[in-house]
């Protein structure tokens, strides 16, 4: 599991790179939750993922697996 660091604000954008690929997320708030929003190197792989503490935020292991590469 890679831990993202983040800042204590509602809307915000982080890039960083893990394996060889460029990963970023980008996390706001909605009516209720913070979603989130992820793309691997440009590519969306998930839009509007709510986020729950100890939850993670890519819910099928295929999604960060290197066949997005």
């Amino acid at each position: 599991m890679q831990q993202i660091p983040l800042s204590a604000i509602a809307s915000q954008t982080t890039s960083f790179n893990v394996d060889g690929a460029y990963w970023t997320v980008k996390l706001y708030p909605a009516i209720t939750h913070m979603v989130a929003d992820i793309s691997r190197n440009g590519t969306a792989l998930i839009s509007g993922i709510r986020c729950f503490a100890g939850i993670p935020l890519l819910p099928f292991s295929y999604l960060s697996g290197s066949e997005f590469g």
